[in-house]
């Protein structure tokens, strides 16, 4: 994972239950495996803890790391750096997706409900104008929802109660209230 990522993932509560559970160098980030001063550790890795900017696990990687068994992911998609040779080496591959997934939907909601409402138009022009701010009626709204699985349910879960949010998921956003049924 990247150096920045790592500072903000293992802080001292993190690595001290890290250094407690495993024998891990929490000094040590392999932001490129070809590095070699990740060469020594990686032939000894069991488990390799990623997260964002994770380089791909390529078959030269595995071979460069013979113990290797699982990857814990810290973020959601392991597509990009698990590669078909880790499924092909049989690896077990562990993602915070779903525990990723709520934080994803309510943000994705606010930021729905924010362009909407216009806050960001709203926020620049009070800061251009000092006050003198009203929506802008070219700016486009949220009409609908993209679909995107398991986030896609979960926002729509989370905008059941809210009116303005049931404009969204009835493609109604900026087209007037949404009918009582």
């Amino acid at each position: 994972m990247a150096p920045h990522i790592a500072a903000r993932l293992v802080t001292g509560p993190v690595r001290e239950r890290l250094v407690t559970i495993a024998d891990v160098d929490p000094g040590l980030v392999a932001a490129d495996f070809a590095d070699p001063a990740v060469a020594g550790a990686l032939a000894e890795a069991e488990v390799l803890y990623t997260s964002w900017w994770c380089p791909p696990i390529t078959a030269e990687v595995l071979a460069a790391a013979p113990r290797l068994r699982a990857v814990v992911h810290a973020a959601g998609s392991v597509k990009h750096h698990v590669t078909e040779a880790c499924w092909e080496r049989g690896l077990l591959v562990s993602s915070a997706a779903a525990a990723n997934a709520e934080p994803v939907a309510e943000y994705t909601l606010a930021a729905i409900l924010f362009a909407n409402k216009r806050v960001t138009d709203i926020a620049r022009l009070y800061r251009e104008q000092r006050g003198a701010a009203r929506p802008r009626p070219d700016v486009p709204r949220v009409r609908q929802l993209p679909a995107h699985g398991r986030d896609h349910r979960r926002v729509q879960d989370r905008a059941a109660g809210d009116r303005a949010a049931a404009a969204v998921r009835a493609g109604r956003a900026g087209r007037g209230p949404v009918p009582d049924r």
